[in-house]
C-alpha cells in the first residue's frame, strides 16, 4: 500500500496484478519504491519475486497528491536456463572424475554473458563446489581435469549469469562415476636367476571396458606406485597378459602394478601383485 510518507515531488513505482483501467485497474497493487525529481530509474533488487504482479506502475507525485493515472510497462519475466547437460567420467578411479561436461545453451541467450559450473551434494544445488572461472557464452564445454575429486557431491550443476546476477536456480546434472580397474593379477617368476625376474603376467580385465583404450605395468616400491618403473605400456585394451622379459631386474622393487587408462589419463590407483624373485640352482657338485 502507498503511504503519506512518502517524498513529495517523487516518481512512486507500484507493481500491479492487472492491465490498469483506471481507476479500478489496479488490483493488488503494491508500493515498491520511489526516486527522486531528476532521477530516471530505481533498481530492482535480485530474486525480486514477481508473485502474480504483471506490471510496473510509475505515478508523479506533486506537494499536493499523487497522480491517478500512472504510466504502466508490461514486466518480461527473463528466464535462461542451459538444457541437456552431458558428462562422460573418462577418469578410471573410483573416487575421482574427468572429463568434458557440454549443454545446450539457453533458447533465449541474449542476457546471457556467462556459464558457471559447480559441483552440487544433491538435485537442489546445495554445498556446492565451483569448477574453475567462468565459461564465455558461445562455448557450451567445460574440460573437467582427471583426478578431480567430487567428495559426497554426486551432481553437476550449470548456472546462467547476466550482467546483473548468477541464476539462483540451475539446470543439474547426476553424475555417473565410472571406475575401470582389472583384478586378480598372477605372476610366476620363471627367470631362476637371483635378482632377476621374467615370465608372463595375466589378469582379468575390468567388467566394463569400453573407456579403457590400454593398461600400462609398473615395477614399484609401494602398492601406490612409490619410485615406479615402467615394463609395459599401450597394451591393448583386449588383450590380458604381458610377457616380463627374462634377467629383468627387480632393482629393489616389491610390486608388479597395472593402470588401466583412458582417452583422457592413465589411472592413479593401480592394481598389484607381490614380485617373489624365485632362485633355483643346483648345488653339491662335483667333477670326477
Amino acid at each position: 500500500a502507498y503511504s503519506d510518507s512518502t517524498p513529495s515531488n517523487n516518481a512512486t513505482r507500484r507493481l500491479a496484478s492487472t492491465d490498469p483501467v483506471l481507476p479500478e485497474g489496479f488490483c493488488n497493487a503494491e508500493y515498491f519504491g520511489n526516486a527522486s525529481v531528476g532521477s530516471t530509474s530505481i533498481v530492482v533488487p535480485v530474486d525480486t519475486a514477481m508473485l502474480n504482479f504483471t506490471h510496473f506502475l510509475v505515478y508523479i507525485r506533486s506537494s499536493l497528491t499523487e497522480q491517478t493515472t500512472p504510466a504502466a510497462h508490461l514486466i518480461f519475466d527473463a528466464s535462461s536456463s542451459v538444457s541437456g547437460i552431458n558428462f562422460n567420467d573418462e577418469d578410471l578411479d573410483l573416487l575421482d572424475i574427468g572429463g568434458d561436461a557440454d549443454w545446450t545453451p539457453p533458447v533465449y541467450s541474449e542476457r546471457v554473458v556467462s556459464y558457471w559450473l559447480y559441483l552440487a551434494a544433491d538435485a537442489l544445488g546445495s554445498d556446492r563446489l565451483s569448477l574453475g572461472s567462468e565459461v564465455a557464452v558461445g562455448t557450451n564445454k567445460r574440460h573437467i581435469p582427471p583426478d578431480t575429486l567430487p567428495l559426497h557431491r554426486s551432481h553437476l550443476s550449470v548456472y546462467t549469469r547476466s550482467s546483473l546476477a548468477e541464476q539462483t536456480t540451475p539446470v543439474i546434472h547426476l553424475i555417473h562415476n565410472e571406475a575401470a580397474s582389472v583384478s586378480a593379477i598372477t605372476f610366476n617368476d620363471l627367470d631362476l636367476d637371483v635378482a632377476e625376474i621374467g615370465g608372463t603376467v595375466f589378469w582379468t580385465p575390468p567388467a566394463i571396458i569400453d573407456k579403457v583404450t590400454s593398461y600400462h605395468l609398473y615395477l614399484a616400491e609401494t602398492t601406490s606406485g612409490a619410485g615406479r618403473s615402467l615394463v609395459a605400456s599401450g597394451v591393448p585394451a583386449n588383450i590380458t597378459e604381458q610377457d616380463i622379459l627374462p634377467e629383468t631386474s627387480p632393482a629393489g622393487f616389491k610390486y608388479l602394478l597395472v593402470y588401466t587408462r583412458s582417452s583422457l589419463a592413465e589411472q592413479t590407483t593401480p592394481v598389484f601383485v607381490a614380485v617373489s624373485d624365485t632362485v633355483s640352482t643346483v648345488s653339491n657338485i662335483s667333477f670326477v
